[in-house]
């Protein structure tokens, strides 16, 4: 394809961003409407700061993950094995705190972790966005080591793919 790195890597992403804008909207008008959720102490400044941050850190990792797909050409398992760790430890299940402590500096080292806190308290319990600075912080640095790793690794697997014919596959 003729299309460069930067139109692959814009416009693919619109439509599954769009579409989960909506069904996250629609998430939390169900757990309004049917769990009694109570977003009336939510502070949408804390969560307008945090958002940006936390896109960028996961839209670092999935680069790197279509990266590596596009490279090997095949489920990457890395993937894989991030995402089961990411679910088991970022306090997606249970909370990070009834984790052994050599397991939750392991957490740590996953935006996942960071994202969940930082909406959590934004949303649940209306922390002013100066408090989640440094969660939001981290969250930045993820996306700052992340999304030039991965736009950089994506262009070079998209070059080999380009070269080597197989970009069909994808």
């Amino acid at each position: 394809t003729p299309a460069p790195v930067w139109m692959v890597l814009g416009a693919a992403p619109l439509y599954e961003f769009g579409a989960t804008t909506l069904r996250s909207a629609a998430y939390i008008a169900g757990a309004a409407l049917f769990f009694d959720v109570n977003f009336g102490r939510a502070n949408l400044g804390s969560v307008a700061l945090a958002t940006p941050f936390i896109l960028l850190a996961f839209v670092g990792l999935g680069l790197l993950t279509a990266a590596a797909t596009m490279l090997t050409r095949r489920q990457n398992p890395v993937a894989v094995v991030l995402g089961a760790t990411s679910v088991f430890l970022s306090g997606v299940l249970y909370p990070v705190s009834v984790l052994p402590e050599w397991l939750q500096s392991l957490g740590r080292w996953l935006p996942l972790t960071h994202a969940l806190e930082v909406l959590r308290q934004a949303l649940l319990m209306g922390v002013p966005p100066a408090a989640l600075l440094p969660r939001v912080g981290i969250l930045m640095l993820f996306g700052l080591v992340l999304v030039p790793l991965g736009v950089s690794l994506f262009a070079y697997a998209l070059r080999r793919a380009r070269e080597d014919g197989s970009l069909t596959h994808y």
